[in-house]
């Protein structure tokens, strides 16, 4: 082998020295571009499911504080006292249950729930319109 064949098959193996080297830098910046996405994923899911969670809670105090009100309200009015309010049948898409259990008002998700003092009251509850009442000092609730 002459010395310009040799020289021409040593600059052959650098190129191909070089490119593999390369290859494989471009093989580890993916590998780390993809490790930094994937985290970057989680991070903002678990931050989203923490938001979805609260803005739930929320909702559910809501629905659950808005009933009491109500409630309230009827207490200090006088007799003769006839309102009609809705309940959202769900929370967003989200099911929830509410009833009055003796003093209490507990409404409650799969995930939640909240109780609030009320004063005795007659009858039940529903998702949708109810009617609230006060006849004789007594509350009554009724679809």
């Amino acid at each position: 082998m002459s010395t310009y064949q040799a020289h021409k098959m040593e600059n052959i193996k650098k190129k191909v020295k070089g490119k593999g080297q390369a290859a494989i830098e471009f093989i580890i910046l993916i590998v780390i571009l993809f490790s930094v996405f994937m985290v970057y994923t989680i991070s903002t899911r678990t931050k989203m499911d923490e938001i979805r969670n609260e803005k739930e809670y929320l909702m559910l105090k809501d629905v659950a504080k808005m009933a009491q009100n109500e409630i309230l309200t009827a207490v200090k009015v006088e007799n003769g006292y006839f309102r009609e309010f809705e309940l959202p049948n769900s929370l967003e898409g989200i099911n929830y249950t509410i009833n009055i259990t003796g003093l209490m008002i507990t409404a409650s998700t799969e995930n939640h729930e909240q109780s609030f003092l009320i004063p005795n009251v007659t009858g039940t509850l529903a998702k949708g319109k109810n009617i609230i009442t006060k006849e004789n000092g007594t509350i009554r609730i009724e679809q």
